[in-house]
């Protein structure tokens, strides 16, 4: 726990100094402050020193580390190198009052402190609480941990994921769910109500929206190149009209009226302006086909995969 806080501090940019103590005396084998040095019955029974008993298991300790890639700390501290300072330190604690001695041993005196049992936002009882729960023998176990951590119990989900093979199916899931919740709300029983999202649904329907609007743009266009196409058809028409006024004295001549005249340009516009509407839309009709394969090829597949756990 260390090593992943003091990594985390690092990679935030503070500059750590870990120090680590090395409790190389001092194990009793009671938890109560009683029985033996943990460190004289193992160097009786390994016939070693206490010492060397203290190296062999720090080093062990060190090594197994560097296997898991835990860094060692910046400084490793032995609790034999401060037995001067902590004989200081209680001896300051004893004077001051804030230690006693019972049985041999050192307590501090928690009079001494009127807020001593705060701790973070738990009041005395709450700390009482906490104190029995970890002092209780039950054991640990794979489902008991589980439920302690809040995780979710496979017979109460808080949800479903539904994944259907294709559209029709997703069309009777959603139907089939909201038959349900109709006659649930018929029975008075909202609480079986269930409440679900179709995400397939919300995006295709964004889609629909988007398609839309573009379609109404790509509608704005060509409708201000059709006014753009009859200017240019009214223009190009007048400069004909300019530059062939022999041919129109010539029909004029030989009895054309003013009538006549206008229906011969006009039938010359209305045959330009067809056959070119209608190269369009024939070259367009081409290109669907390919494009249409295209699209073929590379959408006919389900458009939902059932997802295997």
């Amino acid at each position: 726990m260390e090593d992943v806080l003091e990594k985390y501090l690092r990679f935030s940019g503070y500059d750590v100094n870990r120090v680590m103590n090395i409790t190389d005396v001092g194990h009793l084998s009671s938890d109560a402050d009683t029985g033996e040095d943990k460190m004289l019955s193992g160097a009786k029974r390994e016939h070693k020193t206490v010492m060397e008993i203290a190296k062999f298991y720090t080093d062990a300790f060190f090594a197994d580390c560097e296997k898991l890639n835990i860094k060692r700390p910046d400084v490793v501290e032995p609790a034999t190198n401060c037995i001067d300072d902590f004989i200081n330190m209680i001896s300051v604690l004893l004077e001051k009052g804030y230690a006693y001695i019972a049985g041999g041993n050192v307590y501090f005196d928690t009079s001494k402190l009127d807020n001593y049992y705060v701790f973070g936002n738990m009041n005395e009882d709450d700390l009482s609480e906490l104190m029995m729960s970890l002092m209780s023998h039950e054991n640990a176990s794979y489902d008991g941990n589980l439920k302690k951590l809040g995780y979710a119990d496979l017979n109460v989900p808080g949800g479903i994921n539904i994944y259907p093979k294709d559209f029709e199916c997703k069309s009777q899931i959603v139907n089939i769910l909201d038959q349900y919740n109709a006659d649930m709300e018929a029975a008075g029983e909202d609480e079986k109500v269930i409440t679900y999202t179709d995400l397939v649904g919300t995006l295709m329907s964004s889609v629909t929206d988007i398609v839309n609007i573009i379609s109404y743009v790509l509608v704005a266009f060509v409708a201000i190149s059709l006014v753009v196409s009859s200017i240019m058809i009214g223009v190009i028409t007048y400069i004909s009209v300019l530059e062939r006024k022999k041919e129109i004295g010539i029909l004029r001549a030989i009895g054309a009226s003013k009538h006549n005249v206008s229906q011969v340009f006009n039938a010359e516009t209305f045959i330009i302006g067809f056959c070119a509407g209608a190269m369009g839309i024939g070259i367009t009709l081409l290109l669907l086909i390919p494009a249409n394969s295209l699209i073929r090829s590379l959408a006919d597949r389900p458009i939902l995969a059932i997802k295997k756990r």
